[in-house]
């Protein structure tokens, strides 16, 4: 069974308490996924306040952030196939 972390600000954040998350097609559990408290909560939601009033993406115009966020997708989608063998090799 593969064990999630969370990421915030960049960096791999071990939590205490987690969940098991269930396949919906076979019922069987599949991966561990953690369950965060009102610190983890406010530490993640202060990082994402942070990168998005970042001197990168504030500078973007409504028009380049649409550009990257359409290459991000480009991108997940192109490597789909890989991604899901990380996740169902676990």
């Amino acid at each position: 069974m593969i064990s999630f972390q969370n990421t915030v600000g960049g960096r791999q954040v071990t939590t205490t308490s987690t969940f098991e998350s269930f396949d919906p097609y076979t019922g069987k559990p599949w991966a561990l996924i953690p369950s965060d408290g009102t610190e983890q909560v406010d530490a993640a939601v202060g990082a994402a306040k942070a990168a998005f009033y970042s001197k990168e993406w504030c500078g973007l115009t409504a028009t380049e952030r649409g550009k990257l966020l359409y290459r991000f997708a480009d991108i997940v989608s192109e490597n789909i196939q890989r991604y899901c063998q990380v996740v169902y090799s676990a």
